[in-house]
């Protein structure tokens, strides 16, 4: 594993890529509301019923400051506002399709009604990892200046170490003039504003935001003799052993060793599995690394194993799972929130009427279900005064509720801002999968901040995927893990050199 791996990771190094305390859920998501027929204007896609559960948790009442926003007084910025007029920034993206199509509309709105007259230049990157190459490579060089940059914290976290030149937004939030008051600080939910805080210093604020899930199909597992959605890893375990039995004694041979969960090597998704098992993500700004030969991990990967060894889990030529899911060849897949849009239209496809949502990951050793939160952030590299203060000003246009309202539709992200969960009403009623998420902020827990996750994610899916081939015994699980500490260290030692 080390000697192959440690060279593929040093010849993509430049490739690599890339929420609030817990509390425990009280009821499954009841969801009775009959949908209307949606506005012309609202971009809905058609309903799917949901499975009638117990609400998962209280929805989201965040509580604002209770103080008036303060009367705008002398900004600490020594800005020359004369040369803010026409001046041209550039912006760089990660987003695609449709998103990209709206978030550009939303910019070249901005360009042609901010009292400044500031010109925003888009530069659409075509994915999260070719923007991290791409910036990564502009940084190198010395090439045209970037001032606004759309990136996961952990990115943001290794460019502020390598180059020192991501900009504290603290001095921006908080300015009497140009800044966020109390109730817009309040508005965007902790977990999502404290993930881009490392120490004193705040790296971005949150652009969109992701939960990693499980995919439940529950007519399915109904038919199996299953009323309610797994509660605990044993539970998981039994249902997709069930199914997958099932799959293997009807009359369709086609579907022989499937049905149980879709095995998947999303690092996110297999981090979920960890902290359900018992184990610790790092999350200090003085830790560098991250260990997972430990008795979490062993247990993990010796229940993942079994899964495979027993028929319970499979790997299917084509990893997406949206068919899978729709043919009821998966019971369970791991996924994201942005999954629920593909998975409708995949139902809807497939004449499928089954009722499916979405649900946590098993509860951990504390009995709370495992949330992880992710996604990326609006952040700035140093400039010159005008050009930052010009760069903050579209971010914290970007980054209100308004701009959040014409973005989710799109995205299926989570909004930002709680407040922009008012004006989404209309698309929650048409997307219950995705309005049950909304529910969970409180439990959320925010993906690594750590600069070093950017090379043990990669190395933690390429063990999982020692672990799950036929070939691999059980007893070879200590050693895989053994190594899949020693060779995350082993890279990061020698990126320091």
């Amino acid at each position: 594993m080390k000697i192959g791996y440690i060279d593929q990771i040093l010849s993509v190094l430049i490739l690599l890529v890339f929420l609030l305390p817990a509390c425990q859920p009280d009821t499954p998501l009841v969801i009775t509301e009959t949908p209307l027929d949606p506005p012309a204007t609202e971009i809905v896609a058609k309903p799917t019923q949901p499975i009638r559960f117990t609400q998962t948790s209280a929805p989201f009442t965040p509580t604002l400051a209770n103080t008036p926003t303060p009367t705008p007084a002398v900004s600490n910025l020594e800005v020359d506002l004369d040369k803010l007029q026409g001046l041209k920034i550039t912006l760089w993206h990660p987003w695609v399709d449709l998103t990209a199509y709206q978030f550009e509309n939303l910019i070249d709105q901005f360009n042609q009604t901010n009292p400044w007259g500031i010109q925003v230049d888009v530069r659409p990157m075509g994915g999260a990892g070719a923007l991290s190459t791409q910036v990564s490579q502009a940084l190198q060089l010395g090439m045209e200046p970037i001032h606004i940059v759309i990136a996961p914290i952990e990115t943001l976290n290794g460019w502020q170490k390598k180059y020192g030149n991501v900009v504290d937004l603290s001095v921006y939030i908080h300015d009497s003039t140009y800044g966020l008051s109390d109730q817009e600080i309040a508005d965007i939910p902790f977990v999502f504003l404290n993930q881009d805080r490392l120490g004193e210093v705040q790296l971005g604020i949150p652009a969109a935001r992701t939960i990693h899930v499980l995919f439940y199909n529950g007519s399915f597992a109904q038919s199996l003799g299953f009323d309610n959605p797994p509660a605990s890893i044993e539970d998981f375990k039994q249902q997709v052993c069930a199914a997958a039995r099932a799959n293997k004694e009807d009359q369709t041979r086609a579907n022989d060793g499937t049905g149980g969960w879709l095995v998947s090597y999303d690092p996110l998704g297999l981090l979920s599995w960890y902290l359900s098992f018992g184990g610790e993500v790092l999350t200090g700004e003085d830790q560098t690394t991250f260990q997972f030969n430990t008795e979490a991990g062993l247990s993990m990967f010796g229940f993942m194993k079994g899964l495979v060894d027993e028929g319970c889990a499979w790997i299917a030529k084509d990893p997406e799972p949206y068919t899978h899911f729709a043919s009821r060849r998966t019971l369970i897949y791991s996924g994201v929130l942005e999954d629920v849009q593909p998975q409708e239209k995949a139902m809807q496809q497939a004449g499928s009427q089954d009722n499916w949502t979405i649900l946590p990951y098993p509860p951990d050793s504390r009995g709370k279900p495992v949330l992880i939160g992710s996604g990326p952030s609006y952040a700035m590299f140093t400039a010159t005064p005008e050009e930052e203060l010009a760069a903050w000003l579209v971010i914290r246009y970007l980054a209100s509720a308004d701009s959040q309202i014409k973005l989710v539709p799109v995205s299926y992200s989570l909004p930002v801002r709680t407040t922009a969960v008012q004006g989404l009403e209309v698309f929650s009623r048409y997307h219950p999968q995705w309005a049950a998420a909304n529910g969970w902020m409180p439990m959320l827990q925010p993906s690594p901040r750590l600069a070093s996750w950017r090379i043990a994610r990669n190395i933690l899916s390429d063990a999982f995927w020692q672990v799950t081939q036929p070939q691999t015994k059980a007893e070879s699980l200590p050693l895989i893990l053994q190594e899949l500490d020693s060779t995350i260290q082993e890279v990061l030692e020698e990126q320091r050199q």
